[in-house]
């Protein structure tokens, strides 16, 4: 549309402005001009649209109920944006750029599968907001149990895999130099395990402003715990003493968020058990795998992807048995041959 080639064509001159700007100065900079221009034309080009002009203006109690949860959402995000990012600052500060760096390195895979299994929580949203306006109690909570168990059984075992493995991903990834530290990858790898839970239940109390409410107040809680433990042990396990003090506050705070999210979403107690079990049986797997010192069949990158191939689907076959019902595995077939 013609707003569209607005919007890019003055996100190009932007580009360009920026660049000219911090290359030449403001005096010299016909791009920025050409983007201020294109950005005027654009916003004038809205206002001419008839959909505008059919708008209803928002009364007072409209806007402050937006602007109510844009608050809640805004102390939110900051509260997850200040998790992921106080530590490195307060290494920085206390320690030495080369401790910044070996904590980046550590906590660098686990952050990223955290990341992309965070994405599935994007799919819930829009379902669990139709359920809530259609006063579908059961439909949702239906859906959060069984969706649970799903990324429960999907999320776990290639994160256990990377704990399983973390002394030799260090190894062939970064250096040897770096695989001394392996066991505090394979700890970190716990906090995307219990985020990724939390992160489906919470997702679909989004719609309710009292529970962001709640749940910020957990993560202030787990932020302050983080931070706290962490300071407390900078001096024995330098770098280290933030993944410890992460890991720690995480789990310390999992089972008030879980337990919150149920009552929420009208869980019984016995709609955690399947959750219980799955998750027992790959811990035992996981026991039993750095009991039998499997990793000794690494002998190299190939082997290190079969290995770990091999091991998620392993523990996918556990997570498939122990977490999914007959019901619930029947339908699954029937939905993967489909």
């Amino acid at each position: 549309t013609s707003a569209g080639a607005a919007t890019s064509a003055s996100s190009f001159f932007f580009a360009r402005g920026l660049a000219a700007f911090f290359s030449f100065g403001a005096a010299s900079s016909p791009s920025a001009a050409a983007f201020w221009a294109s950005r005027v034309a654009a916003f004038a080009f809205a206002l001419g649209k008839p959909h505008w002009k059919s708008l209803p203006i928002w009364g007072a109690g409209a806007r402050q109920e937006v602007l109510a949860r844009c608050r809640l959402m805004f102390a939110n995000k900051f509260l997850g944006t200040a998790q992921a990012h106080t530590p490195p600052i307060l290494i920085s500060l206390i320690l030495d750029t080369t401790s910044v760096a070996v904590y980046d390195v550590l906590v660098r895979l686990p952050r990223f599968a955290k990341s992309v299994l965070g994405l599935m929580n994007a799919a819930v949203l829009p379902v669990a907001s139709r359920l809530e306006a259609a006063a579908d109690s059961p439909g949702l909570s239906r859906l959060n149990r069984v969706g649970l168990i799903t990324v429960a059984a999907i999320s776990l075992p290639p994160l256990a895999a990377g704990a399983v493995f973390s002394k030799e991903l260090l190894s062939w990834w970064i250096s040897e130099t770096f695989a001394e530290y392996w066991i505090w990858q394979s700890v970190m790898f716990l906090v995307p395990a219990l985020t990724v839970l939390v992160g489906y239940g919470a997702t679909s109390l989004l719609t309710r402003a009292r529970a962001i409410f709640v749940m910020n107040k957990i993560m202030l809680v787990q932020l302050v715990l983080h931070l706290t433990i962490s300071l407390s042990m900078v001096g024995q396990w330098k770098e280290c003493a933030f993944i410890f003090g992460q890991v720690t506050a995480t789990g310390a705070t999992f089972l008030v968020q879980m337990k919150f999210i149920g009552h929420e979403h009208n869980f019984a107690n016995s709609d955690f058990h399947p959750l219980l079990a799955g998750s027992a049986c790959i811990g035992l797997l996981v026991g039993v795998s750095f009991a039998l010192n499997i990793q000794r069949v690494v002998s190299s990158p190939p082997t290190l992807v079969v290995a770990v191939a091999v091991w998620c689907t392993l523990a996918w076959t556990v997570a498939f048995f122990s977490m999914l019902s007959a019901s619930q595995r029947h339908r699954l077939l029937q939905e993967a041959r489909a």
